[in-house]
């Protein structure tokens, strides 16, 4: 019965992620039509090309099916043909600590300005800003205090109230 049920969960979970992408694919006949722009939408479009097994602009429904099929390969660690909650837990901590990585690599790359492979004092100073400092001293004296903390706290929680607020509608 516990099995039966991480087994449902597994699939609505892969059936959730790719539902979304494939409406809009189906609403444009499968081909990126330019609405998603930035990151996202290369993210996006990316997603799409992986449904699009054959490249011919248009994800069938079959198309759609074996990644479904191979994504839960996947995450069936064992291939015993039922997924655990361990084994989707250790696949999306591993998605995550993927993604750490590249970021983390990005983030150093960006800095090593001299491309050596090793970052200096100096280039680990610039590669941190102090924007964050000077927003928070407002009285700019350089040095801050308890009440510009958290007076800055509380910004930030205004803000993060906000957001949540418009994004909740």
């Amino acid at each position: 019965m516990q099995k039966t049920k991480l087994v449902g969960l597994a699939i609505a979970s892969v059936a959730a992620l790719s539902l979304p992408m494939m409406a809009v694919a189906e609403h444009h006949g499968g081909k990126h039509h330019g609405k998603h722009d930035g990151k996202m939408g290369e993210k996006f479009a990316e997603h799409l090309a992986m449904l699009d097994e054959n490249g011919d602009g248009d994800i069938t429904q079959e198309e759609v099916s074996a990644h479904k099929a191979a994504k839960f390969a996947i995450i069936d660690a064992d291939g015993d043909g039922a997924v655990t909650m361990a084994e989707l837990d250790a696949h999306h901590d591993a998605k995550r600590a993927q993604k750490m990585a590249e970021r983390k690599a990005a983030r150093f790359t960006a800095m090593d300005a001299d491309g050596n492979g090793t970052l200096s004092a100096e280039e680990f100073d610039a590669g941190h800003s102090n924007k964050g400092f000077g927003r928070l001293d407002a009285d700019e004296d350089g040095i801050l205090t308890t009440e510009e903390i958290e007076a800055g706290k509380a910004k930030m929680k205004d803000r993060k109230r906000k957001w949540k607020f418009r994004h909740s509608e």
